[in-house]
């Protein structure tokens, strides 16, 4: 059985497009294409014109393209302010040499961290709880850590993997909000997500998945009142 087929669409810059589709319909299986967790059969995936299909994950991350997962990969044992520091890149002391030298550069660049890991969490409204063990943390706000390490990637496109399932509403407002602003910021978001009006509310442009293909693309509205789509949904 083929996962995914005959799927082709682009990502506008600078705003937030999101997949749907009934479970099974491939959604998670795009995301794993996108950031090299899965190789293509066949086809290729373009970033800024450039292809990426044979990159791994890492190197993909490098150009620019970050993801959440739906089980988190949090370090339960770290504060959260620890698991922001983790998704920062290309940090000197990860390099040999300067970490034995431990020279003013080096303990600049760790200050500089940890500053811009605060800044993040702020970002994310979680700066009270930088202290907190991840495991103490409620799953909204986990989640909401899991953004903000990803963001610390300093990555151009975000992709998030049901940033608002399984959280309280009132978690998921601050989600959504949290969300609009990095659109706001210049960042590219493509979200994979359950909760319909979530996806109605922040969506600039929706692609159905059904079975691994594309059945309907469209503004909210328009998807909204699409046959297949209501059909597919509704069942009727």
């Amino acid at each position: 059985m083929t996962a995914v087929q005959n799927l082709s669409f682009h990502i506008e810059r600078g705003k937030i497009t999101s997949l749907i589709g009934p479970n099974g319909a491939g959604k998670t299986t795009v995301f794993n294409l996108i950031s090299g967790q899965l190789p293509l059969d066949k086809g290729q995936i373009l970033f800024k014109g450039k292809s990426i299909t044979l990159l791994s994950p890492h190197k993909i991350v490098d150009l620019g393209i970050a993801r959440t997962f739906q089980e988190l990969r949090l370090f339960q044992r770290l504060t959260a302010l620890q698991n922001v520091l983790v998704g920062l890149q290309h940090r000197q002391g990860e390099r040999l040499f300067p970490a034995l030298l431990r020279g003013p550069s080096l303990k600049e660049e760790e200050l500089a961290d940890l500053q811009k890991a605060r800044d993040l969490l702020r970002l994310v409204k979680l700066e009270p709880k930088g202290d907190e063990l991840v495991e103490n943390l409620s799953y909204g706000e986990q989640k909401l850590l899991s953004l903000a390490r990803v963001l610390a990637t300093d990555a151009e496109l975000i992709m998030l993997d049901e940033p608002a399932s399984g959280i309280p509403l009132g978690e998921v407002d601050r989600m959504l909000m949290i969300i609009q602003d990095l659109v706001k910021q210049g960042k590219t978001i493509l979200v994979v997500e359950h909760n319909m009006e979530a996806v109605m509310r922040i969506s600039d442009w929706i692609i159905v998945l059904n079975f691994g293909e594309q059945i309907a693309s469209g503004t909210p509205q328009e998807i909204q009142i699409n046959k297949d789509v209501i059909r597919i949904y509704l069942g009727i």
